[in-house]
């Protein structure tokens, strides 16, 4: 979409092309990191790669239905800018700084015999 935006202010002439090359870099570029993720799951356990595959999808899809939801109600009780450094400090102290730390204590490059 930020491609979209760019290309759209660039090419204010009536001119496609420009909108038309950055959306296809910007998708290019989403490729990359999707094919960079995705054997993660077979690496970590290639038997129920699938099964987990749409674990993790569910979760990141439920994520992005109630973050919308959680930020929206931060902006109505709190006003637009104490809400959006709510919604930033909340991410940051409930979400990002345990991952890191969790990541770390237990991270590893070791397949998981288990689940093999």
């Amino acid at each position: 979409l930020g491609c979209v935006l760019v290309g759209d202010a660039l090419g204010e002439h009536g001119g496609v092309a420009i909108p038309l090359a950055l959306l296809t870099v910007g998708y290019g570029v989403f490729a990359l990191t999707a094919s960079g993720f995705s054997p993660v799951y077979l690496e970590c356990c290639p038997r129920f790669s699938g099964q987990l595959y749409s674990i993790s999808n569910a979760a990141s899809t439920m994520a992005g239905i109630l973050c919308p939801l959680i930020v929206e109600l931060l902006i109505a009780l709190l006003g637009k800018a104490a809400g959006w450094q709510a919604a930033f400090g909340l991410f940051g102290l409930g979400v990002g700084i345990p991952a890191v730390f969790y990541f770390q204590k237990y991270a590893t490059t070791e397949p998981l015999r288990a689940f093999n």
